[in-house]
């Protein structure tokens, strides 16, 4: 009984926090100062005042006897904004159980699915983000600094810094795509004159995300492009011979680029057993760039999935390599219905 009792005492005050006091506060301030008549009975549409029932009891006085006037009846005072307490007992009785209930509920909904005052990303926050995680309600809320991308569709998943923003190009050029491909007009004699490359898609990120206000040089971002069959990380040999073919592929001789490998190891997940190769190392042309790259490589079903996290070599010292290995870390693909079926080609 002594947790039911605490359980009404916070439902109600959430109640009254959220829901009750912004509405009389909001009703107080469009209609002005009022009596404390009109103020008492506004308050008891709010609280459900049921005053206790009164006798009346009338008094004749018979000829030549005066009649003592009656007292007025005494204002009940202000109560204090402050107080929710004190509204309550200045309104009139506690609302029924099932109405605290149905009020704190509500509040607690709209307090915990909107985030307010990011309560939610604090209590979610809370186990390190583990239960978000594996919930992926990191997804709807910021959880410790990040927000979680995840691609159903084509089967990945990673987070990133929350106050980041998603590449609106690619969604627009996705969409686009896919009118070209469902329109039921038919294509005009000039596109179709066209020779359309059919590499243009090919290397198109599934998801890039950036810092708000930047050229691009700062980024994240995920390519899904199909491999040759039966392909697998380890027939590229280890992660170290791995990453001396790559970076013989991104920096070709006479190309002026100096790529040059930091690191290179695998790490396999512990659900689903997947290996993924990681990789870092800075590309630089001298006298126009030095980039630093965090990259992520795995396969699946005939699918070649790169992540890869590039910052200007100052930027990622002073500001972004924890971030990036920490987004890197959460890198996994997952299960989908993703296949080779809507590409043209295999690499």
């Amino acid at each position: 009984m002594q947790g039911t009792s605490q359980l009404m005492c916070i439902l109600q005050l959430l109640d009254t926090l959220y829901i009750t006091l912004p509405v009389m506060l909001l009703q107080a301030s469009l209609l002005g100062p009022v009596s404390d008549v009109q103020r008492s009975g506004s308050i008891r549409r709010h609280f459900t005042y049921r005053p206790a029932q009164r006798t009346s009891i009338v008094v004749r006085a018979s000829e030549g006897e005066e009649i003592p006037p009656q007292a007025s009846p005494k204002t009940p005072p202000r109560p204090d904004v402050t107080d929710p307490v004190q509204f309550v007992e200045w309104g009139g009785t506690l609302p029924n159980p099932r109405r605290a209930l149905i009020g704190g509920l509500t509040a607690a909904s709209i307090a915990l699915g909107g985030n307010l005052f990011g309560v939610t990303s604090f209590l979610l926050g809370l186990d390190g983000g583990k239960t978000a995680g594996s919930l992926r309600l990191d997804a709807l809320v910021p959880v410790d600094g990040f927000k979680r991308c995840f691609d159903s569709q084509n089967g990945f998943e990673f987070i990133y810094p929350s106050n980041w923003l998603a590449d609106q190009r690619l969604y627009r050029r996705y969409a686009e795509r896919i009118e070209r491909e469902r329109s039921l007009d038919p294509p005009s004699l000039r596109n179709a004159r066209r020779r359309v490359n059919k590499y243009d898609d090919k290397y198109e990120p599934s998801a890039a995300f950036g810092p708000p206000g930047s050229t691009g040089e700062d980024n994240i971002s995920v390519v899904v492009a199909p491999i040759r069959d039966g392909f697998t990380l380890l027939k590229m040999g280890t992660p170290m011979e791995a990453a001396g073919r790559f970076m013989e592929s991104i920096a070709p001789e006479n190309s002026g680029k100096v790529a040059t490998l930091l690191s290179a190891n695998a790490r396999k997940d512990p659900v689903d057993g997947e290996m993924y190769y990681v990789m870092e190392f800075i590309i630089e042309l001298p006298g126009k760039f030095k980039r630093h790259n965090v990259a992520v490589y795995g396969s699946r079903n005939g699918l070649l999935y790169t992540f890869n996290a590039q910052a200007s070599e100052t930027r990622y010292v002073k500001e972004l390599e924890g971030a990036y290995k920490k987004a890197a870390a959460s890198f996994r693909m997952t299960s989908s219905g993703a296949s080779t079926a809507g590409f043209p080609d295999r690499l």
